[in-house]
Protein backbone atom coordinates (compact mmCIF):
# COMPACT_ATOMS: atom_id res chain seq x y z
CA UNK A 1 0.00 0.00 0.00
CA UNK A 2 1.15 3.33 -0.84
CA UNK A 3 0.20 6.32 1.97
CA UNK A 4 0.32 9.77 0.94
CA UNK A 5 -0.10 13.14 3.64
CA UNK A 6 -0.41 16.61 2.92
CA UNK A 7 -2.04 19.64 4.80
CA UNK A 8 -5.26 18.84 3.33
CA UNK A 9 -5.93 15.14 3.31
CA UNK A 10 -4.26 11.74 4.40
CA UNK A 11 -5.00 8.87 2.07
CA UNK A 12 -4.17 4.87 1.14
CA UNK A 13 -3.99 4.01 -1.83
CA UNK A 14 -5.15 -0.11 -2.05
CA UNK A 15 -4.85 -2.54 -4.80
CA UNK A 16 -8.18 -4.14 -5.69
CA UNK A 17 -10.24 -4.57 -8.64
CA UNK A 18 -10.66 -0.94 -8.72
CA UNK A 19 -7.88 1.33 -6.76
CA UNK A 20 -9.55 3.51 -4.73
CA UNK A 21 -8.57 6.23 -2.21
CA UNK A 22 -9.55 5.13 1.36
CA UNK A 23 -8.89 8.16 3.70
CA UNK A 24 -9.71 6.32 6.97
CA UNK A 25 -6.58 5.57 8.20
CA UNK A 26 -5.94 4.72 11.96
CA UNK A 27 -4.10 7.02 14.61
CA UNK A 28 -1.72 4.38 15.36
CA UNK A 29 -1.03 4.24 11.54
CA UNK A 30 -0.56 7.88 11.26
CA UNK A 31 1.95 7.95 14.02
CA UNK A 32 4.10 5.41 12.76
CA UNK A 33 4.46 7.23 9.17
CA UNK A 34 5.22 10.20 10.87
CA UNK A 35 7.85 9.03 12.99
CA UNK A 36 9.39 6.87 9.73
CA UNK A 37 9.37 10.26 8.04
CA UNK A 38 11.01 12.18 10.66
CA UNK A 39 13.19 9.19 11.74
CA UNK A 40 14.01 8.31 7.90
CA UNK A 41 14.19 4.83 9.27
CA UNK A 42 11.96 1.71 8.61
CA UNK A 43 9.26 1.39 11.06
CA UNK A 44 7.92 -2.11 11.83
CA UNK A 45 4.92 -3.28 13.80
CA UNK A 46 3.64 -6.64 14.76
CA UNK A 47 0.16 -7.97 14.92
CA UNK A 48 -1.05 -11.47 15.99
CA UNK A 49 -4.16 -13.48 16.00
CA UNK A 50 -5.01 -16.67 17.10
CA UNK A 51 -4.11 -18.19 13.38
CA UNK A 52 -1.56 -15.79 11.80
CA UNK A 53 0.52 -12.94 12.51
CA UNK A 54 1.25 -10.05 9.87
CA UNK A 55 4.18 -7.52 9.92
CA UNK A 56 3.79 -3.74 8.86
CA UNK A 57 6.67 -1.92 7.70
CA UNK A 58 6.71 1.59 6.89
CA UNK A 59 9.41 2.49 4.98
CA UNK A 60 10.41 6.40 4.10
CA UNK A 61 10.48 8.03 0.79
CA UNK A 62 11.43 11.54 0.74
CA UNK A 63 10.17 13.99 -2.03
CA UNK A 64 12.09 17.78 -2.53
CA UNK A 65 10.82 19.90 -5.38
CA UNK A 66 12.24 23.26 -5.75
CA UNK A 67 14.16 23.49 -2.70
CA UNK A 68 11.64 22.80 -0.85
CA UNK A 69 11.26 22.18 3.29
CA UNK A 70 11.09 18.67 3.94
CA UNK A 71 8.01 18.24 6.32
CA UNK A 72 6.76 14.54 7.17
CA UNK A 73 2.44 15.60 5.65
CA UNK A 74 4.53 16.49 1.87
CA UNK A 75 6.15 12.94 1.40
CA UNK A 76 5.29 9.62 0.79
CA UNK A 77 5.79 6.33 3.11
CA UNK A 78 5.37 2.88 0.97
CA UNK A 79 3.40 0.67 3.49
CA UNK A 80 4.24 -3.17 3.53
CA UNK A 81 1.70 -5.71 4.96
CA UNK A 82 2.61 -9.42 5.01
CA UNK A 83 2.01 -12.37 6.59
CA UNK A 84 5.07 -14.21 8.90
CA UNK A 85 3.81 -17.58 8.43
CA UNK A 86 3.73 -17.04 4.23
CA UNK A 87 6.75 -15.03 4.74
CA UNK A 88 8.22 -18.06 6.67
CA UNK A 89 7.37 -20.79 4.40
CA UNK A 90 8.75 -18.75 1.35
CA UNK A 91 11.91 -18.23 2.80
CA UNK A 92 12.59 -21.52 3.75
CA UNK A 93 11.28 -22.78 0.41
CA UNK A 94 14.23 -20.33 -1.10
CA UNK A 95 16.45 -21.48 1.19
CA UNK A 96 15.94 -25.15 0.53
CA UNK A 97 16.29 -24.46 -3.37
CA UNK A 98 19.58 -22.63 -2.17
CA UNK A 99 20.35 -26.01 -0.81
CA UNK A 100 19.77 -27.85 -3.31
CA UNK A 101 21.17 -25.62 -6.14
CA UNK A 102 24.56 -25.46 -4.28
CA UNK A 103 24.45 -29.34 -3.96
CA UNK A 104 23.78 -29.58 -7.61
CA UNK A 105 26.81 -27.32 -8.35
CA UNK A 106 29.20 -29.30 -5.95
CA UNK A 107 28.02 -32.40 -8.05
CA UNK A 108 28.60 -30.73 -10.99
CA UNK A 109 32.12 -29.89 -9.30
CA UNK A 110 32.60 -33.33 -8.47
CA UNK A 111 31.98 -34.78 -12.01
CA UNK A 112 34.08 -32.22 -13.47
CA UNK A 113 36.98 -32.74 -11.65
CA UNK A 114 36.82 -36.48 -12.12
CA UNK A 115 35.83 -36.19 -15.94
CA UNK A 116 39.19 -33.97 -16.12
CA UNK A 117 41.18 -36.75 -14.12
CA UNK A 118 39.95 -39.52 -16.36
CA UNK A 119 40.85 -37.28 -19.00
CA UNK A 120 44.32 -36.43 -17.89
CA UNK A 121 44.18 -40.62 -16.85
CA UNK A 122 43.61 -41.39 -20.29
CA UNK A 123 45.98 -39.10 -22.56
CA UNK A 124 48.83 -40.45 -20.18
CA UNK A 125 47.71 -43.73 -20.77
CA UNK A 126 47.55 -43.64 -24.55
CA UNK A 127 50.85 -41.44 -24.59
CA UNK A 128 52.74 -44.33 -22.79
CA UNK A 129 51.13 -47.53 -24.74
CA UNK A 130 50.71 -49.35 -27.92
CA UNK A 131 47.19 -48.23 -29.39
CA UNK A 132 47.05 -51.76 -30.89
CA UNK A 133 47.69 -54.29 -28.17
CA UNK A 134 47.75 -51.92 -25.11
CA UNK A 135 51.06 -52.78 -23.77
CA UNK A 136 53.38 -50.44 -22.79
CA UNK A 137 55.15 -48.94 -25.47
CA UNK A 138 59.06 -47.50 -25.77
CA UNK A 139 58.85 -44.62 -24.08
CA UNK A 140 57.02 -46.24 -21.02
CA UNK A 141 59.83 -49.55 -21.57
CA UNK A 142 62.49 -47.11 -20.82
CA UNK A 143 61.15 -45.49 -17.95
CA UNK A 144 60.95 -49.39 -16.64
CA UNK A 145 63.72 -49.52 -18.01
CA UNK A 146 65.50 -46.79 -15.67
CA UNK A 147 63.95 -47.90 -12.54
CA UNK A 148 65.15 -51.59 -13.27
CA UNK A 149 68.51 -50.80 -13.62
CA UNK A 150 68.82 -48.69 -10.34
CA UNK A 151 67.08 -51.23 -8.53
CA UNK A 152 69.79 -53.95 -10.08
CA UNK A 153 72.81 -51.90 -9.45
CA UNK A 154 71.21 -51.25 -5.96
CA UNK A 155 70.76 -54.83 -5.48
CA UNK A 156 73.85 -56.60 -7.98
CA UNK A 157 70.79 -58.16 -9.92
CA UNK A 158 71.42 -59.06 -13.48
CA UNK A 159 68.12 -59.21 -15.83
CA UNK A 160 67.68 -60.16 -19.63
CA UNK A 161 66.29 -58.00 -22.47
CA UNK A 162 64.64 -60.22 -25.38
CA UNK A 163 63.96 -58.85 -28.53
CA UNK A 164 61.03 -61.03 -30.34
CA UNK A 165 59.89 -61.05 -33.56
CA UNK A 166 57.27 -63.40 -35.43
CA UNK A 167 58.52 -65.31 -38.35
CA UNK A 168 56.91 -64.40 -41.66
CA UNK A 169 54.88 -61.77 -40.36
CA UNK A 170 55.07 -60.16 -43.69
CA UNK A 171 53.13 -63.38 -45.13
CA UNK A 172 50.17 -63.52 -43.23
CA UNK A 173 49.76 -59.55 -43.65
CA UNK A 174 50.17 -60.14 -47.38
CA UNK A 175 48.08 -63.16 -47.75
CA UNK A 176 45.04 -62.34 -45.31
CA UNK A 177 45.42 -58.51 -44.78
CA UNK A 178 46.16 -56.55 -42.29
CA UNK A 179 42.82 -56.57 -40.48
CA UNK A 180 43.95 -60.66 -39.76
CA UNK A 181 47.83 -59.28 -39.05
CA UNK A 182 46.70 -57.06 -35.94
CA UNK A 183 44.42 -59.50 -34.60
CA UNK A 184 47.20 -61.59 -34.47
CA UNK A 185 48.96 -59.16 -33.03
CA UNK A 186 46.39 -59.02 -30.35
CA UNK A 187 46.50 -62.53 -29.46
CA UNK A 188 50.23 -62.94 -29.66
CA UNK A 189 50.57 -59.95 -26.88
CA UNK A 190 47.76 -62.04 -24.74
CA UNK A 191 49.70 -65.04 -25.29
CA UNK A 192 53.13 -63.47 -24.13
CA UNK A 193 52.15 -62.03 -21.01
CA UNK A 194 50.43 -65.46 -19.94
CA UNK A 195 53.88 -67.13 -20.16
CA UNK A 196 55.70 -64.54 -18.67
CA UNK A 197 56.38 -63.92 -14.53
CA UNK A 198 53.48 -61.72 -13.56
CA UNK A 199 54.49 -58.68 -11.69
CA UNK A 200 58.31 -59.31 -12.32
CA UNK A 201 59.02 -59.24 -16.20
CA UNK A 202 58.31 -56.61 -18.38
CA UNK A 203 56.48 -56.45 -21.78
CA UNK A 204 56.72 -53.89 -24.51
CA UNK A 205 55.86 -53.41 -28.60
CA UNK A 206 58.53 -51.51 -30.65
CA UNK A 207 56.31 -51.52 -33.17
CA UNK A 208 55.28 -54.00 -36.21
CA UNK A 209 55.53 -57.62 -34.84
CA UNK A 210 58.62 -56.51 -32.68
CA UNK A 211 58.15 -57.25 -28.66
CA UNK A 212 60.72 -56.12 -26.39
CA UNK A 213 60.89 -58.34 -22.95
CA UNK A 214 63.05 -57.46 -19.70
CA UNK A 215 63.30 -60.80 -17.38
CA UNK A 216 64.16 -59.62 -13.99
CA UNK A 217 66.58 -60.74 -11.14
CA UNK A 218 67.86 -63.47 -13.49
CA UNK A 219 70.53 -65.51 -11.31
CA UNK A 220 71.88 -67.77 -14.19
CA UNK A 221 71.25 -68.75 -17.87
CA UNK A 222 69.16 -71.53 -16.88
CA UNK A 223 66.74 -69.61 -15.92
CA UNK A 224 66.64 -66.98 -18.84
CA UNK A 225 66.88 -70.43 -21.22
CA UNK A 226 63.49 -71.71 -19.49
CA UNK A 227 61.54 -68.71 -19.48
CA UNK A 228 62.86 -68.46 -23.53
CA UNK A 229 61.08 -72.13 -23.78
CA UNK A 230 58.51 -71.38 -22.27
CA UNK A 231 57.50 -68.70 -24.21
CA UNK A 232 58.19 -70.74 -27.22
CA UNK A 233 56.22 -73.08 -26.21
CA UNK A 234 53.45 -70.78 -25.63
CA UNK A 235 53.10 -70.70 -29.57
CA UNK A 236 52.69 -74.48 -30.03
CA UNK A 237 49.57 -74.10 -29.87
CA UNK A 238 47.52 -72.63 -32.99
CA UNK A 239 46.02 -68.56 -32.60
CA UNK A 240 42.30 -68.81 -33.37
CA UNK A 241 41.39 -65.81 -35.60
CA UNK A 242 37.66 -65.99 -36.93
CA UNK A 243 37.63 -69.37 -36.99
CA UNK A 244 40.53 -69.68 -38.62
CA UNK A 245 43.94 -71.05 -37.15
CA UNK A 246 47.39 -69.83 -36.98
CA UNK A 247 50.51 -71.61 -36.26
CA UNK A 248 52.99 -68.78 -35.70
CA UNK A 249 57.05 -69.15 -34.92
CA UNK A 250 59.10 -66.49 -33.33
CA UNK A 251 62.73 -65.84 -33.27
CA UNK A 252 64.43 -64.22 -29.93
CA UNK A 253 67.59 -63.14 -29.10
CA UNK A 254 68.88 -62.29 -25.97
CA UNK A 255 71.36 -59.71 -24.20
CA UNK A 256 72.24 -59.62 -20.45
CA UNK A 257 73.14 -56.13 -18.33
CA UNK A 258 75.44 -55.66 -17.17
CA UNK A 259 77.57 -58.17 -19.31
CA UNK A 260 76.28 -56.75 -22.93
CA UNK A 261 75.86 -53.05 -21.82
CA UNK A 262 73.87 -51.02 -19.19
CA UNK A 263 72.16 -48.71 -21.67
CA UNK A 264 68.88 -49.76 -23.05
CA UNK A 265 69.33 -48.99 -26.82
CA UNK A 266 72.90 -50.96 -26.42
CA UNK A 267 70.93 -53.59 -24.73
CA UNK A 268 67.91 -53.61 -27.77
CA UNK A 269 70.32 -53.54 -30.61
CA UNK A 270 72.88 -56.40 -29.56
CA UNK A 271 69.25 -58.65 -28.52
CA UNK A 272 67.86 -57.33 -32.38
CA UNK A 273 71.07 -58.59 -33.66
CA UNK A 274 71.07 -62.30 -32.09
CA UNK A 275 67.36 -62.11 -32.67
CA UNK A 276 68.35 -61.93 -36.74
CA UNK A 277 71.32 -64.64 -35.75
CA UNK A 278 68.54 -66.98 -34.61
CA UNK A 279 66.61 -66.42 -37.53
CA UNK A 280 69.34 -67.39 -39.68
CA UNK A 281 70.72 -70.48 -37.92
CA UNK A 282 67.20 -71.21 -37.53
CA UNK A 283 67.18 -71.25 -33.87
CA UNK A 284 64.43 -70.16 -31.34
CA UNK A 285 66.57 -67.68 -29.42
CA UNK A 286 70.16 -66.72 -29.69
CA UNK A 287 72.56 -64.91 -26.85
CA UNK A 288 74.38 -61.76 -28.15
CA UNK A 289 76.86 -63.41 -25.59
CA UNK A 290 77.47 -67.21 -24.53
CA UNK A 291 78.99 -66.23 -21.22
CA UNK A 292 76.22 -64.49 -18.15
Amino acid sequence: MLEKFNTKEVGKLRNTKKPYVNTNISKTEKEFVKLAFLSNQIQTKVISSASNTYTYKYIPVLISENNAKKHWWNSFVIGITYNSQVMAKEINKHRNLFLINGLIMALVFIVFILIVVYLLKRFEYIAYHDQLTGLPNRELFAEKFNKLIKTAEKNNNKFAIFFLNIDDFKKINDNFGHYIGDKLLKKMAYRLKDNLRKKRDILSRLGGDKFTIAITEISSKEEVVNVAARIIDGFEKPLIIDDSKFFINVSIGISICPKDGNQLEELIKKADHAMYKAKKQQKDYVFCNKEI
